[in-house]
């Protein structure tokens, strides 16, 4: 396993993980690909942000 730093390459990916998450019975959210992507690229453009991903490598 690999933790960086995370690029904007990583926003797809990380969108689909933040759907596959939270559109359940538990959080009841209603993520759409493009809407978590958007909020992720928000996010990713900020000033002061710094985010991570993990990479399984498998």
């Amino acid at each position: 396993m690999v933790i960086r730093k995370m690029e904007r390459d990583d926003i797809a990916a990380c969108a689909d993980i933040l759907c596959t998450v939270y559109n359940n019975e538990m959080w009841q959210c209603r993520w759409t690909d493009r809407t978590a992507t958007e909020c992720l690229t928000d996010f990713f453009e900020g000033k002061k942000f710094v985010g991570y991903v993990l990479e399984d490598g498998s």
